[in-house]
C-alpha cells in the first residue's frame, strides 16, 4: 500500500490576556487599521495553499473569537468547512499548542508537518512563510523564522555587571511560524506539559522543546519585518509598516 501523502497543519495559541500590553481587550483583538491583529495572522498564515486545516486556540472565556469570525466573510466560510478550528488553550503557550495538537490528532499523520504562529504577530510575509516550508521540506527535524542579532549583546551577574560580551553572530532572534513533524512535536510538548515544569524547563517556544530531545531545529532568516505585538508601541510601529507597505 502506498504512503499517504504528507499534510500540512497549523496551530496559532491565541489564549493569552495581554497582560503587558494593558489594554481592556487581549492583544490580539486590538484593531490594526480595519482588522483585528489576530484576523492579520490568520490570513497570513492561510498565504500557504498546502495547508489543510488551522486550529486556533482560545481562552476558556473568550467572548470575541465568534463574534469575529461571524463577521468575517472568510473566516466564517473556512470555519464552515472546517478549515478553522477552535480549541480552549492553556495556562501556558505549551498547554496551548499541545491541545492544538490533540485536536488534530484524529486527521494528522506522525510525519505530517505543523506550522505554529504567533496570533501576536500580523506582519508575516508571504515569501518568508514560503520560504520556510521551502528551506525545510527535506529536514528531518523542522526549524523556524528568525533574525540575525543586530545589537551588541553582554551577558551579565545578578548585580548586572558585564560578564563577557557574546559572540553576536551566533545569536539569533526567534520568531514565528515554526514547523516540525506533528509527531516529533506532539511527542516533546507532552514530554514537556506531562512530566515536568514548563516554567523552570525554560520551554518558551516549540524549538526550545524540541531541543530538549536532544534535536537541533534549523534556522531560516526572515527577510521582511515580523514583530510580535507586546506594546502599545509594537502596535503603533505595526500600523507605520503597513501604511509604508
Amino acid at each position: 500500500m502506498a504512503a499517504k501523502p504528507t499534510q500540512y497543519w497549523a496551530v496559532m495559541p491565541a489564549a493569552g490576556v495581554g497582560q503587558r500590553f494593558g489594554a481592556e481587550l487581549p492583544k490580539q483583538y486590538l484593531r490594526l487599521h480595519n482588522k483585528t491583529v489576530l484576523e492579520h495572522a490568520v490570513e497570513a498564515v492561510w498565504q500557504a495553499p498546502m495547508l489543510k486545516a488551522m486550529v486556533v486556540c482560545v481562552s476558556s472565556d473568550d467572548q470575541w473569537i465568534e463574534p469575529l469570525i461571524e463577521s468575517n466573510s472568510a473566516l466564517n466560510a473556512q470555519q464552515s468547512e472546517h478549515r478553522l478550528r477552535l480549541t480552549e488553550g492553556g495556562a501556558t503557550r505549551a498547554h496551548s499548542v499541545l491541545n492544538g495538537l490533540m485536536a488534530l490528532q484524529a486527521d494528522a499523520k506522525e510525519h505530517d508537518w505543523v506550522l505554529v504562529h504567533d496570533a501576536a504577530r500580523p506582519l508575516l510575509h508571504k515569501n518568508d512563510l514560503l520560504n520556510l516550508f521551502k528551506q525545510l521540506a527535506e529536514h528531518p527535524v523542522g526549524g523556524l523564522l528568525a533574525a540575525p542579532s543586530i545589537d551588541t549583546l553582554k551577558r551579565v551577574d545578578e548585580q548586572g555587571r558585564v560578564m563577557e560580551t557574546v559572540v553576536r553572530s551566533q545569536i539569533w532572534r526567534a520568531q514565528t511560524p515554526q514547523l516540525f513533524r506533528f509527531g516529533c512535536l506532539l511527542s516533546a510538548l507532552e514530554q514537556t506539559v506531562f512530566e515536568g515544569d514548563v516554567v523552570s524547563s525554560g520551554i518558551t517556544d516549540e524549538a526550545s522543546a524540541i531541543e530538549q530531545l536532544g534535536m537541533q531545529p534549523q534556522i531560516v532568516a526572515a527577510q521582511h519585518p515580523n514583530p510580535k505585538i507586546t506594546t502599545a508601541d509594537d502596535l503603533a510601529q505595526a500600523r507605520l509598516w503597513l501604511e509604508s507597505a
